[in-house]
């Protein structure tokens, strides 16, 4: 086994179970490779070893050195931040620091328009995490957040999603946390900018209903001078 890495103590264990704790297989990988891309492997009740050329480790999220590679978590999870469909939402609320809830766009004296508002909650309904973490862990800045979402929906529960700190994944990543889900993800930069609530784009265009066609002349004063055009 030593020129296989292929002992208990060093080669990797892939296990298989049935549906609860009746393991099926038990699977060892090598932790040296007979050439690049193929795999020393053996079942764990056996001392006959196979040269295999299946992209095994690749399949289940496993790259690199077998010596010291480890398993990545985001390989396996399930990053999708929501379950509701845009149909389900009664309202969008805002919170940003201390400052209360509030529905965007409701202090405006225009008109919001739906179509605007369901694009966004399709949007919304279809953003993704970049990664998950350990929901014990610290440093999160999640007790203090920089802003949240409370999505009130038609029946339910409203989804709460809360935003934290930065996170090491890049300048604009933020670690959040959504009321229907244990985890902590991180959520890059785009996502959390389809996420935030931009009022100004949910006005309907032409708020003020001016028919262009009837205008004659438009004038811009300011404190120094009048400009007509």
């Amino acid at each position: 086994f030593p020129d296989f890495g292929i002992a208990d103590e060093e080669a990797h264990h892939l296990m298989l179970f049935k549906a609860g704790t009746s393991e099926v297989m038990h699977l060892l990988i090598g932790s040296q490779r007979p050439g690049t891309g193929d795999l020393f492997v053996r079942l764990s009740d056996s001392e006959t070893v196979y040269i295999s050329p299946s992209p095994l480790l690749a399949d289940i999220g496993i790259y690199g050195d077998l010596q010291t590679i480890e398993p990545q978590i985001n390989f396996w999870a399930d990053l999708t931040l929501f379950s509701f469909t845009p149909e389900q939402v009664e309202r969008v609320e805002l919170k940003e620091g201390e400052a209360p809830w509030h529905e965007p766009g409701g202090h405006l004296p225009f008109e919001k328009d739906p179509e605007k508002f369901q694009n966004y909650l399709a949007d919304l309904s279809q953003a993704t995490a970049g990664g998950i973490h350990d929901p014990k862990g610290e440093r999160y800045g999640l007790e203090t957040p920089e802003w949240g979402l409370r999505i009130k929906l038609k029946q339910g529960e409203p989804v709460i999603v809360i935003v934290g700190g930065p996170a090491p994944e890049s300048a604009q990543s933020r670690y959040l946390h959504v009321s229907t889900s244990p985890l902590v993800y991180d959520a890059p930069g785009y996502t959390l900018v389809r996420m935030k609530p931009n009022e100004s784009l949910w006005i309907k265009t032409n708020p003020l209903q001016i028919d262009a066609s009837k205008l004659e002349r438009l004038t811009v004063r300011t404190p120094h001078e009048e400009i007509s055009v």
